[in-house]
């Protein structure tokens, strides 16, 4: 269902096929172009050639003219131009991010860990790599933290992780307030907390190596 947005759902692919969930992935590539061909059948074509029509205008708008103003953009891209920085500082360290997200995220679903914190894993890392998010998008974050306040009434919480996600809570609270993409750190701090119940990028690897 998260192709009606392809951004939000570019990740979950990697996720099940490093996790070798074949039924899953076979199924969801079959709803989405089952959803594609119904769109299709009920609006015709035009929509989608004024989409892809469209996009490169869209990307110049957006990322390099910043008309929707640089604040709204809840992503490390929208964060460096917020502050002033370059287009290509900001595609530079957007792509490192990213591709760190990809490389945890891959390690991740192959590892041995707690299926809850796989499934916290994709709708965080995907909130990362997309350059394109405002504030309303971070409803994603929900899917994350109920896996973490399960995982932690399940197996009790940290000293640090309701505070944690309080913190969370005020940042994304804060934005009409503050004006800035506070939204990345509400997410890097999410990110965080899965890390950490993990054990830290040693044991998420250490994991990957004993299934190897």
């Amino acid at each position: 269902m998260l192709s009606y947005k392809p951004q939000y759902g570019v990740l979950f692919p990697l996720a099940l096929i490093a996790g070798a969930y074949w039924t899953a992935f076979t199924s969801a590539a079959i709803v989405t172009i089952v959803i594609a061909v119904m769109s299709w059948l009920a609006f015709g074509s035009d929509s989608w050639h004024a989409f892809f029509h469209w996009m490169p205008t869209f990307s110049q708008v957006f990322f390099t003219e910043g008309r929707a103003t640089w604040f709204k953009l809840q992503s490390m891209f929208g964060l460096v131009r917020f502050l002033g920085g370059s287009e290509p500082l900001a595609w530079t360290l957007q792509w490192m991010m990213s591709g760190t997200v990809v490389v945890a995220l891959v390690m991740t679903w192959r590892s041995r860990l707690s299926y809850s914190l796989k499934a916290a894993a994709p709708a965080t890392a995907t909130l990362l790599v997309t350059p394109y998010l405002f504030l309303y998008d971070e409803m994603v974050l929900a899917i994350p933290v109920a896996w973490l306040v399960r995982t932690g009434l399940a197996d009790g919480f940290s000293e640090y992780e309701l505070p944690a996600l309080g913190c969370v809570a005020l940042l994304l609270l804060s934005f009409p307030w503050v004006g800035a993409p506070v939204g990345l750190g509400a997410t890097l701090i999410v990110a965080m907390l899965i890390v950490r119940r993990a054990g830290g990028p040693r044991t998420t690897m250490m994991s990957n190596m004993s299934t190897l």
